[in-house]
């Protein structure tokens, strides 16, 4: 429902503050001085009722000020003495428009003369980028710098474009400090250091000019010449300076080249005019400009050092997470451009480091050969594998060796890295060893000491233990005679089972005849063939007996088993024909003759030498065989 309270009162306007006062309007001629150049008043073109005589003092202050009520000043020339004529010459240390002259006749009475004022030219300000620097302004050696000058009169160009030139601090005012005519010494020095080739430049509309190729020696003080009149000499602006700053160079503390490893500190220290800790400094990739601090920081993080503040001695220390060659320098003055950063592209760092393979497999005992990848990698090079857990790389080795031609590295893991995959690290030439965890390696193996046993003519499934041990991987056996190592010469043979390929973690091997000690040859998936001797296959089987066996019921009857695999502690019985080996037999019982006291499903022990006793209790004929090893 509509409320009826009255709407709230907007809130009164805040107060504005009040306009800046205007200047006092022109009341007469001006005349026009340059700030530190004498500049004769025209005392003589005053009417004789205003005209002072000589003797009398007059002096300048601002318009808006009354005569006498404050005294005279130094910097609008202080008091002057007129001479004959009358005449009077005021030499103006400070800039400003509409300068009132102040008459104190006999001393006493000062009135203003609003026949004419004064304009006193001058440089207040310089700078580049908008700035105004009152004192010392930062350029870059060997550039073009736009440099904008702000004051009274600047480039107003009324008879010609003002001109402006940059000499070394203090040669101007050494030079004139005795001469009798300080103005005319100062235009002729100024003059004769353009001659000499000191940077000047013709000042543009809004007072920019641009100087180039200025060498970072020192700082440089401004002479200037406006161009309101002809004739005008080169003033001396003592206290607007310029300093050309420049990086000339960068040193690696550790050493004489600017090459570091990636993920270790960095030490630098940068050396030339200016640099001071107000400096910032990065690194950008080879080609790519410079940035402004916050979109570095967003483009690249610390992938190539990050922004560092640069110390009281020139240093700062990186780390590049990200190996890459000929890193160039970006480098910001913090008195220049508002710190902006400079592009050395001669100053360059070569952050070098292995970038892969990530992944690397190896089988234990067998030799594996990779290409390594990276920045700065060389013939000769030294590389380790160490646990993933190590903290450092003078931990043991789980393998090493040289870097080969073509940036080919051969190792041989002893043993398998089932705790995790190795970590490498690499030594580049005349570097400490240093870890790439990224760059690993696993070396994979078949557990030693297996005995797989079969039965010839029986298809069976069995698993092979190991580590690395997945489906796809291939397998297949060789006899013992084939010499050592031989797998990659060895064809899988149908007579000892074929090649066989892991799936859902098993093979499943039939090995048509009997065979004993057989040698496992395993392939990992994407390696070769490696032989491991001590994993061995044996396929039992029975030799078919020369005669049919006969006994006589009552009669314990002995039966000598040969064949691949027979031993003490194998089993037989003798089944009907048609009923399987699960049956009870049937024709003799089920106590072991060895052993009278234990009945075993009916079987009877075999001994040592492949003996078993029968003893049939009823005719049979033509009873089976079942046998169990």
């Amino acid at each position: 429902p509509p409320s009826s309270e009255p709407p709230p009162r907007p809130p009164p306007p805040s107060p504005q503050p009040p306009p800046p006062p205007s200047p006092p309007p022109r009341t007469g001629a001006v005349t026009v001085a340059v700030v530190g150049v004498p500049e004769a008043l025209p005392l003589d073109a005053l009417g004789p009722d205003a005209q002072p005589t000589a003797g009398d003092i007059v002096f300048l202050q601002p318009g808006g000020v009354a005569c006498g009520s404050v005294p005279a000043d130094a910097q609008y020339g202080g008091q002057v003495v007129v001479g004959p004529g009358p005449s009077a010459n005021v030499t103006v240390l400070a800039a400003a428009r509409g300068l009132a002259l102040c008459h104190a006749r006999d001393g006493a009475n000062t009135v203003r003369i609003d026949a004419f004022e004064v304009d006193a030219l001058g440089v207040t300000c310089a700078g580049i980028t908008g700035s105004c620097e009152t004192e010392t302004v930062a350029v870059l050696a060997a550039a073009a710098n736009s440099v904008r000058f702000r004051g009274v009169g600047i480039a107003s160009e009324p008879v010609r474009p003002d001109e402006a030139a940059f000499v070394a601090q203090g040669t101007v005012q050494a030079a004139c400090a005795l001469a009798a005519n300080t103005a005319a010494c100062v235009d002729a020095q100024c003059s004769a250091a353009v001659a000499g080739g000191s940077p000047a430049a013709i000042v543009a509309a809004g007072g920019f000019a641009t100087f180039t190729d200025l060498e970072a020696t020192g700082t440089f003080e401004l002479c200037y010449k406006f161009g309101d009149r002809e004739g005008r000499p080169w003033a001396l602006f003592a206290g607007r300076t310029l300093r050309a700053v420049d990086v000339q160079a960068m040193a690696d503390l550790g050493a004489s080249d600017t090459r570091t490893v990636a993920g270790v500190p960095l030490d630098l220290v940068f050396s030339g005019a200016g640099v001071s800790s107000a400096d910032r400094a990065y690194f950008v990739p080879p080609g790519v400009d410079c940035l402004a601090a916050g979109a570095y920081s967003l483009a690249y993080g610390l992938a190539y050092g990050g922004i560092q503040q640069v110390g009281t001695a020139g240093g700062a220390t990186f780390v590049f997470d990200a190996p890459t060659a000929g890193l160039e320098l970006c480098y910001g003055f913090g008195g220049y451009a508002g710190g902006a950063f400079v592009k050395y592209a001669d100053l360059a760092v070569d952050a070098v480091g292995v970038t892969g393979p990530a992944y690397t497999v190896a089988v234990a005992g067998v030799e594996e050969t990779m290409v390594l990848s990276g920045v700065g990698l060389a013939e000769g090079d030294l590389f380790r594998w160490v646990a993933p857990d190590a903290a450092a790389c003078d931990a043991p080795a789980l393998a090493e060796g040289t870097l080969g031609p073509n940036l080919g590295a051969s190792f041989t893991f002893a043993v398998s890295t089932e705790s995790g995959p190795a970590k490498l690290c690499y030594q580049f030439a005349g570097e400490a060893f240093a870890a790439f965890g990224d760059v690993a390696a696993d070396a994979f193996e078949v557990y030693a000491d297996q005995d797989i046993e079969v039965v010839a003519g029986v298809p069976e499934v069995t698993g092979i233990a190991g580590y690395g041990v997945q489906d796809g991987d291939t397998v297949f056996f060789v006899d013992a005679s084939v010499a050592s190592g031989g797998c990659a010469a060895a064809a899988p043979q149908a007579a000892l089972g074929g090649e066989m390929t892991v799936s859902g973690g098993v093979i499943s091997i039939n090995v048509p005849t009997g065979a004993a000690a057989l040698e496992l040859c395993y392939r990992f998936s994407g390696e070769a063939y490696a032989r491991y001797s001590s994993v061995l296959l044996t396929a039992y089987a029975l030799d078919v007996p020369a005669a049919r066996v006969f006994a006589v019921v009552g009669v314990a009857e002995e039966v000598v088993f040969t064949g691949v695999g027979v031993k003490e502690g194998d089993r037989a019985k003798w089944v009907r024909p048609g009923d399987d080996c699960t049956t009870s037999p049937a024709g003799h019982g089920g106590t072991r003759l060895d052993d009278p006291s234990v009945a075993i499903a009916d079987y009877q022990n075999v001994r040592t030498g492949g003996l078993a006793e029968f003893a049939f209790v009823t005719g049979a004929s033509e009873l089976r065989l079942c046998y169990r090893f």
